[in-house]
């Protein structure tokens, strides 16, 4: 309906997951996408991946990295009597969850709030924080010194920082 393309790659008709990611990256290239924002893509990249995209994966992570890392980021927080949690918004490396920080915002977890409580107010913070970094990133804004992401006044026109991209979208589905 809304004319975005897709492209479904099912891991089970691959016999590793290195020839999964080539086909993916191969399919990007092919599109000319420049840079990708992950979001439900609950699979951890290859290196191979990563290098062919540097600096130019995106991820939203419902914790205060580092604190939480993984699937289960806000269940963890909430059993370990956290009074406060959030989200953070960084950038894709070759360890999970681990990549320079671009930004982050707290969620206070009150003492009757329950997991799914808990689990709602995180989905807003990660709906209004993930567009923010994203436009700041397709605008060009970040600057990246090795684990530091400043946000800039105007865009970044050195060779420090992803290129500005091109603006086209395209969604993967990847079915399990």
């Amino acid at each position: 309906k809304a004319g975005i393309k897709f492209l479904i790659f099912n891991p089970a008709s691959y016999t590793n997951r290195q020839s999964v990611d080539r086909d993916i990256v191969i399919a990007l290239k092919e599109h000319k996408i420049d840079f990708l924002v992950l979001a439900g893509y609950m699979r951890l990249l290859t290196p191979y991946f990563i290098k062919q995209f540097p600096n130019k994966i995106i991820n939203v992570h419902p914790s205060l990295l580092p604190s939480f890392k993984g699937a289960d980021g806000i269940k963890d927080a909430f059993t370990y009597g956290c009074k406060q949690t959030g989200v953070t918004v960084h950038f894709v490396n070759e360890k999970m969850d681990n990549g320079p920080i671009i930004m982050q915002d707290t969620v206070k977890i009150n003492e009757e709030d329950t997991l799914e409580i808990l689990t709602e107010k995180i989905h807003r913070v990660e709906h209004r924080i993930y567009p923010q970094a994203v436009a700041l990133f397709a605008d060009n804004r970040l600057k990246i010194k090795g684990r530091c992401v400043t946000v800039l006044d105007k865009p970044n026109l050195k060779n420090d920082s992803p290129p500005p991209p091109v603006t086209r979208t395209m969604k993967l589905k990847d079915l399990l």
